[in-house]
């Protein structure tokens, strides 16, 4: 048994039918290949020392009203295994500094402390006004923590 199909169609036609099938293609492409909002971390204004400070506050810390240290670094073009230790602390607290490779940013320097941390310092990365990453140091030890609340252990 064989089934033969004819189609009669016009130029115009074809041509509304490719650029459909065109925008399809485009439209699956883009939603596998950027981020959705849900898996993005959301914008965090830190242009100013008040927004950094009401960041700091709403993840639990207090800090001092004035920075310890504002400088400016240029994130490495490749990771080496520092970059990639620290990229998993920044992949922790929501944040993606891949893609800012090879930038020149802000480190904020912060004295922060909460229960969890009476002594501390916060770390946050500013690129063109907004918060793309950081972290928390304790002085008395145990390393870099990610940018987000700590609470005490039990």
């Amino acid at each position: 048994m064989m089934f033969v199909l004819s189609v009669k169609t016009t130029r115009k036609r074809l041509g509304a039918a490719a650029l459909c099938a065109v925008l399809l293609l485009t439209v699956l492409a883009v939603s596998v290949f950027v981020p959705s909002p849900s898996t993005a971390p959301a914008a965090v204004a830190a242009a100013t020392e008040e927004q950094q400070l009401t960041f700091l506050r709403s993840l639990g810390y207090e800090a001092d009203k004035t920075p310890l240290s504002v400088q400016e670094i240029q994130l490495p073009d490749e990771a080496d295994a520092a970059a990639e230790a620290y990229q998993k602390i920044q992949k922790e607290a929501g944040f993606d500094l891949a893609c800012y490779a090879g930038q020149r940013v802000k480190c904020w320097s912060w004295s922060v402390k909460n229960d969890a941390l009476p002594d501390a310092t916060a770390h946050l990365l500013v690129y063109e006004g907004k918060l793309i990453g950081g972290d928390v140091t304790p002085h008395d030890a145990g390393g870099m923590r990610p940018l987000t609340a700590w609470k005490q252990e039990d």
